[in-house]
Protein backbone atom coordinates (compact mmCIF):
# COMPACT_ATOMS: atom_id res chain seq x y z
CA UNK A 1 0.00 0.00 0.00
CA UNK A 2 1.10 3.22 -0.90
CA UNK A 3 1.38 6.21 1.66
CA UNK A 4 0.31 9.39 0.58
CA UNK A 5 2.00 12.69 0.76
CA UNK A 6 -0.30 14.13 2.52
CA UNK A 7 -3.35 13.02 4.03
CA UNK A 8 -7.01 13.11 1.74
CA UNK A 9 -10.50 13.55 3.41
CA UNK A 10 -12.57 13.26 0.23
CA UNK A 11 -13.32 9.65 0.80
CA UNK A 12 -13.73 9.85 4.64
CA UNK A 13 -17.73 8.62 5.68
CA UNK A 14 -18.93 10.38 9.09
CA UNK A 15 -19.98 7.13 11.31
CA UNK A 16 -20.35 6.16 14.60
CA UNK A 17 -18.17 3.12 14.98
CA UNK A 18 -14.87 3.94 16.21
CA UNK A 19 -12.97 1.10 14.34
CA UNK A 20 -14.06 2.36 11.33
CA UNK A 21 -12.44 5.71 12.14
CA UNK A 22 -9.23 4.11 12.99
CA UNK A 23 -8.59 2.26 9.98
CA UNK A 24 -9.53 5.49 7.35
CA UNK A 25 -6.87 7.11 9.54
CA UNK A 26 -4.22 4.13 9.20
CA UNK A 27 -5.25 3.51 5.58
CA UNK A 28 -4.36 7.38 4.90
CA UNK A 29 -1.06 7.24 6.91
CA UNK A 30 -1.89 8.34 10.14
CA UNK A 31 0.62 6.39 12.61
CA UNK A 32 -1.64 5.67 15.75
CA UNK A 33 -1.81 2.83 17.15
CA UNK A 34 -5.30 0.68 18.38
CA UNK A 35 -4.89 1.06 21.83
CA UNK A 36 -3.67 4.95 21.42
CA UNK A 37 -6.70 5.70 19.61
CA UNK A 38 -8.59 3.64 22.51
CA UNK A 39 -7.60 5.93 24.61
CA UNK A 40 -7.55 9.00 22.46
CA UNK A 41 -11.84 8.25 22.36
CA UNK A 42 -12.09 7.78 26.67
CA UNK A 43 -10.24 11.17 26.98
CA UNK A 44 -12.00 12.64 24.94
CA UNK A 45 -9.57 14.00 22.62
CA UNK A 46 -11.65 12.40 19.76
CA UNK A 47 -15.21 12.61 20.24
CA UNK A 48 -19.13 11.80 18.25
CA UNK A 49 -20.77 15.07 17.11
CA UNK A 50 -24.18 15.91 18.47
CA UNK A 51 -26.13 13.59 16.16
CA UNK A 52 -23.49 10.39 17.58
CA UNK A 53 -21.28 10.46 14.68
CA UNK A 54 -17.39 10.63 14.01
CA UNK A 55 -17.93 13.59 11.36
CA UNK A 56 -14.94 14.58 8.84
CA UNK A 57 -13.97 17.83 10.64
CA UNK A 58 -13.86 16.20 14.17
CA UNK A 59 -11.63 13.64 13.26
CA UNK A 60 -9.51 15.95 10.51
CA UNK A 61 -9.16 18.37 13.82
CA UNK A 62 -8.16 15.18 16.11
CA UNK A 63 -5.52 14.41 13.48
CA UNK A 64 -3.84 17.25 12.52
CA UNK A 65 -3.69 18.20 16.56
CA UNK A 66 -2.69 14.82 17.60
CA UNK A 67 -1.45 12.50 15.41
CA UNK A 68 1.78 12.01 13.21
CA UNK A 69 1.56 11.78 9.39
CA UNK A 70 3.82 9.37 7.61
CA UNK A 71 3.97 10.97 4.25
CA UNK A 72 4.96 14.29 6.17
CA UNK A 73 7.13 12.77 9.23
CA UNK A 74 5.33 15.04 11.67
CA UNK A 75 1.92 16.30 12.44
CA UNK A 76 -0.16 18.50 9.41
CA UNK A 77 1.06 22.06 8.81
CA UNK A 78 -0.36 23.94 12.12
CA UNK A 79 -1.05 26.93 9.80
CA UNK A 80 -4.77 26.49 9.59
CA UNK A 81 -4.62 26.49 13.33
CA UNK A 82 -1.92 28.73 13.61
CA UNK A 83 -4.61 31.49 12.19
CA UNK A 84 -7.59 30.60 14.35
CA UNK A 85 -4.59 30.73 17.46
CA UNK A 86 -3.77 33.92 16.54
CA UNK A 87 -7.67 34.96 15.52
CA UNK A 88 -8.32 34.25 19.25
CA UNK A 89 -5.65 35.79 20.78
CA UNK A 90 -6.70 38.95 18.82
CA UNK A 91 -10.09 38.95 19.88
CA UNK A 92 -8.87 38.02 23.38
CA UNK A 93 -6.46 40.74 23.85
CA UNK A 94 -9.44 43.37 21.90
CA UNK A 95 -11.87 42.01 24.88
CA UNK A 96 -8.81 43.07 27.63
CA UNK A 97 -8.18 46.27 25.76
CA UNK A 98 -11.84 47.37 25.63
CA UNK A 99 -12.43 46.12 29.74
CA UNK A 100 -9.36 48.54 30.72
CA UNK A 101 -11.02 51.26 28.65
CA UNK A 102 -14.43 50.85 30.37
CA UNK A 103 -12.94 50.17 33.72
CA UNK A 104 -10.89 53.17 33.50
CA UNK A 105 -13.91 55.28 32.25
CA UNK A 106 -15.63 53.96 35.30
CA UNK A 107 -12.75 55.28 37.88
CA UNK A 108 -13.16 58.39 35.96
CA UNK A 109 -16.45 58.70 37.00
CA UNK A 110 -15.83 58.07 40.47
CA UNK A 111 -13.56 60.64 40.63
CA UNK A 112 -10.85 58.30 41.15
CA UNK A 113 -8.67 60.44 38.11
CA UNK A 114 -8.45 64.20 37.79
CA UNK A 115 -8.10 65.31 34.53
CA UNK A 116 -4.67 66.67 33.87
CA UNK A 117 -5.36 70.19 33.02
CA UNK A 118 -7.81 70.49 35.55
CA UNK A 119 -4.38 69.35 38.04
CA UNK A 120 -2.09 71.89 35.96
CA UNK A 121 -4.44 74.56 36.50
CA UNK A 122 -5.21 74.15 39.97
CA UNK A 123 -1.22 73.95 40.59
CA UNK A 124 -0.07 76.77 38.84
CA UNK A 125 -3.22 78.93 40.67
CA UNK A 126 -1.68 78.01 43.98
CA UNK A 127 1.92 78.54 43.15
CA UNK A 128 0.94 81.90 41.92
CA UNK A 129 -0.93 82.70 45.46
CA UNK A 130 2.29 80.83 47.33
CA UNK A 131 4.82 83.95 44.80
CA UNK A 132 2.28 86.88 45.16
CA UNK A 133 1.64 85.76 49.19
CA UNK A 134 5.59 86.09 49.77
CA UNK A 135 6.24 88.53 47.71
CA UNK A 136 3.30 90.61 49.59
CA UNK A 137 5.02 89.41 53.15
CA UNK A 138 8.14 91.17 52.26
CA UNK A 139 7.21 93.88 50.58
CA UNK A 140 4.66 94.85 53.79
CA UNK A 141 7.10 93.48 56.24
CA UNK A 142 10.02 95.03 55.35
CA UNK A 143 9.89 98.21 57.70
CA UNK A 144 9.15 95.45 60.80
CA UNK A 145 12.29 93.75 59.20
CA UNK A 146 14.53 96.33 59.60
CA UNK A 147 12.97 97.58 62.88
CA UNK A 148 13.96 94.26 64.64
CA UNK A 149 17.07 93.53 63.21
CA UNK A 150 17.96 97.71 63.81
CA UNK A 151 21.01 97.03 61.77
CA UNK A 152 22.34 95.20 64.42
CA UNK A 153 23.55 91.52 63.74
CA UNK A 154 22.62 90.14 67.26
CA UNK A 155 18.87 90.35 65.86
CA UNK A 156 19.20 88.85 62.90
CA UNK A 157 17.91 85.23 64.94
CA UNK A 158 14.42 87.48 65.07
CA UNK A 159 14.45 88.44 62.09
CA UNK A 160 14.72 84.54 60.60
CA UNK A 161 12.04 83.50 63.11
CA UNK A 162 9.63 86.29 61.73
CA UNK A 163 10.45 85.30 57.71
CA UNK A 164 10.36 81.11 58.82
CA UNK A 165 7.11 81.69 60.65
CA UNK A 166 5.61 83.50 57.37
CA UNK A 167 6.83 81.16 54.84
CA UNK A 168 5.22 78.22 57.13
CA UNK A 169 1.44 80.44 57.18
CA UNK A 170 2.20 80.71 53.66
CA UNK A 171 2.98 77.56 52.86
CA UNK A 172 -0.20 76.25 54.99
CA UNK A 173 -2.36 78.28 53.14
CA UNK A 174 -0.66 76.59 49.78
CA UNK A 175 -1.63 73.26 50.92
CA UNK A 176 -5.33 73.67 51.88
CA UNK A 177 -8.01 72.78 49.52
CA UNK A 178 -9.29 76.26 49.54
CA UNK A 179 -10.56 77.64 46.17
CA UNK A 180 -8.55 80.36 44.68
CA UNK A 181 -10.01 83.11 42.22
CA UNK A 182 -6.72 84.97 40.59
CA UNK A 183 -6.98 87.30 37.51
CA UNK A 184 -3.92 86.93 35.24
CA UNK A 185 -3.54 89.82 33.03
CA UNK A 186 -2.50 89.58 29.57
CA UNK A 187 -3.97 86.05 28.91
CA UNK A 188 -6.66 85.13 26.36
Amino acid sequence: MTIPAEPTWTNFIDTKVQRDVLLFLQDTGWSIKKSTFSTHCKTGKLTKSRKGLYTKAVVKKYAEKNLVHSGLGTTVPQSDENIATRKILAEISRIETAEARERFKFEVEKKEYIERGRVERELATRAVVLDQGLEFFFRAKVDEMVALVGGVADKAPLLLDLCLKEKDEHINRYARMDNFTIIIEGED
